[in-house]
């Protein structure tokens, strides 16, 4: 059996394929979460999906659009998107889903709560920093420290300012090696909001 995208979303947030909208509306960080969860599920295989006939097979610069049930496979970061792109009509394959997800995320509502008190606005750069890294494994705590107050120095937000420090950096990069840290921004978010931020930082690589 298969269901959509969003079915897939609620069943991770709440257990359940139909869920009224006044119950999800007033959980979106439940849905937030869960939309973390589910999309590192379908980029490592766990959970499968399809269109048609088509198995796809996702990476990180995966775009999904849940609710129209539609996804993009971007080649990079920061990839213009065209209508022409997008696969409809998107099949999740319901047996990996419940496997993976037997419970669903609002039962651990409290944790969810504790890491959002955890992770302040400032951790935005933090992910980026994380992105940047994972492309590029063979980057210095130095390298990155640049690369990310370059980059970020190019936006109003951040202007005529150092957004960080190297003393963070250096601290971050021990989490990003060991694997204990997980970003809480996706990336096609931080795009969103950072237009040609990826390209940038491999421009400023270069």
């Amino acid at each position: 059996m298969t269901c959509t995208l969003y079915e897939a979303l609620t069943w991770v947030a709440f257990g359940a394929f139909d869920v009224p909208f006044a119950e999800r509306n007033k959980n979106q960080e439940t849905l937030d979460k869960a939309k973390q969860l589910l999309r590192r599920a379908f980029i490592a295989g766990h959970v499968h999906i399809g269109s048609g006939k088509e198995v796809l097979h996702m990476t990180e610069n995966i775009a999904l659009d849940w609710d129209t049930n539609s996804i993009v496979l971007c080649t990079y970061p920061g990839q213009y998107i065209s209508e022409q792109m997008l696969i409809k009509n998107i099949q999740v394959i319901t047996e990996d889903l419940k496997r993976e997800f037997p419970k669903p995320v609002h039962e651990h509502q409290p944790l969810i709560e504790k890491e959002s008190s955890k992770r302040p606005g400032a951790s935005i750069l933090h992910d980026i920093a994380y992105y940047l890294w994972e492309k590029e494994q063979n980057l210095s705590a130095k390298e990155i420290y640049h690369i990310v107050n370059a980059v970020m120095g190019t936006y109003p937000r951040y202007k005529d300012r150092t957004v960080v420090q190297l003393s963070s950096v250096e601290k971050w990069l021990t989490g990003f090696r060991n694997g204990t840290y997980k970003p809480a921004n996706e990336k096609h978010i931080l795009i969103k909001q950072f237009p040609g931020l990826f390209d940038k930082m491999r421009k400023a690589h270069r």
